[in-house]
């Protein structure tokens, strides 16, 4: 049996597209795809809603489930409200917006969307009894009035310019079908009116729904949608990833070895309990054959060259560690040229480089970060050449060495 490959961008495109409607993806409402040009398609995430219900989650993993399955009034991808279930909207007057809506959309399980749809979404939102996620977004609206069936008033105690743009993140909900089935059995089998249907969920593990044929916005190009975060997976990795290896060999002294957290011990909101994982192969091979990837598979990944401290070394150092295991990976290389390094930089380089010797003072020291910021240099960049020892000169004459083998832990450093 023959798998199709296809682009990973292209593939997200098809799929997040759906999910952002007709006016993001460029198709007709009319269209009707005789097939899905992908039967199945399984898309890794970070996490997943926490809740299908959406009026209880709003992290960004959330919105990757729930963007599938629910649609919003406006969308706001290029940075400005786009019609989605709404047409259009207008200011009525200082404390007012009004939202046409759409005649033509439906829900899951046939119920029609429209204003009382907006006005049941937004109600669950304000109630000040409930513990929507939703709540605090919108501080200063009073109530929300049906005008007619496709016409919706959102009322606030005061000018609100940002509401429209707001709206964007709410995801509408059928009044009827959750009124007869209530809230524990909404969030068990959710209907919306997205370009996928709800099929099954599994917290914490993964989501799968199937392809809206009749959606409004055109059916959506993957028959079967799966969105799976597997933590066995993000663990097996991390098993397999000699990160004191690749600081010792790579990037010591001039950075410090993450704990588990973007943070460092001088930082606030370290916590200094949290402990990286161990290097681990066989422990990572353990974990990949229990999520069912004992054979390995492989990952397309974007790296740089040319942008940030050793990165080319750092990604060909986990290209080898990773196949170890089973993963491969195919690496795109975006090449950035060297950038225009302005004369107050390059003396701020100089100045923190000649810091380490003797009879320099912290006054030398200050005006070297003075003017870097002057130059608009990182105060990485600066951070480098402060660790840099006499005799090994300028920091951007240092040569960096191709990486085909990182030490073990009883080396330490590259001969």
């Amino acid at each position: 049996m023959s798998v199709a490959k296809w682009p990973r961008r292209q593939i997200l495109k098809m799929a997040v597209g759906a999910a952002a409607g007709s006016t993001v993806a460029g198709w007709s409402r009319r269209a009707r795809a005789a097939s899905p040009r992908i039967n199945n398609l399984t898309v890794a995430a970070q996490s997943l809603p926490r809740t299908i219900d959406p009026n209880y989650d709003s992290n960004l993993g959330a919105s990757l489930g729930h963007r599938f399955l629910f649609d919003t009034l406006v969308t706001a991808f290029r940075g400005k409200p786009e019609p989605q279930l709404a047409l259009s909207w207008q200011g009525v007057n200082p404390t007012t917006w009004r939202f046409r809506l759409r005649r033509d959309v439906k829900f899951h399980n046939g119920e029609v969307f429209n204003a009382e749809s907006v006005k049941f979404t937004m109600d669950r939102i304000l109630d000040p009894n409930g513990k929507s996620a939703w709540k605090a977004r919108f501080p200063t609206v009073e109530r929300v009035n049906v005008v007619d069936e496709s016409t919706v008033d959102i009322v606030s105690r005061v000018p609100n310019a940002a509401l429209v743009n707001v709206m964007a993140t709410i995801w509408m909900q059928p009044a009827k079908y959750f009124q007869q089935v209530g809230e524990v059995k909404f969030n068990q089998a959710p209907i919306g009116t997205g370009p996928f249907r709800f099929k099954e969920w599994r917290p914490d593990v993964f989501l799968t729904m199937e392809g809206n044929g009749d959606y409004w916005g055109g059916p959506a190009t993957v028959g079967q949608l799966t969105v799976r975060a597997d933590r066995r997976v993000r663990r097996a990795l991390a098993h397999a990833t000699d990160v004191a290896g690749i600081h010792r060999a790579l990037v010591a002294p001039h950075a410090r070895m993450a704990q588990c957290q973007i943070y460092g011990a001088d930082t606030f909101g370290f916590n200094p309990n949290m402990k990286p994982h161990t290097y681990d192969v066989n422990k990572a091979k353990q974990l990949l054959a229990e999520a069912g990837h004992g054979q390995g598979f492989t990952v397309h990944m974007d790296s740089s060259s040319g942008m940030f401290f050793r990165e080319k070394e750092v990604t060909e150092a986990l290209l080898n560690q990773w196949a170890k295991v089973g993963v491969k990976l195919e690496r795109h290389l975006r090449k950035h040229p060297a950038p225009h390094v302005p004369q107050a930089v390059r003396r701020a380089v100089l100045q923190a480089a000649a810091s380490a010797e003797p009879g320099r003072t912290p006054t030398d020291h200050l005006a070297a970060r003075r003017d870097a910021v002057r130059g608009g240099l990182a105060h990485s960049a600066v951070r480098a050449a402060e660790h840099q020892r006499p005799g090994q000169g300028p920091v951007g004459r240092h040569v960096q060495p191709r990486v085909e083998h990182v030490p073990p832990q009883g080396d330490h450093g590259m001969s």
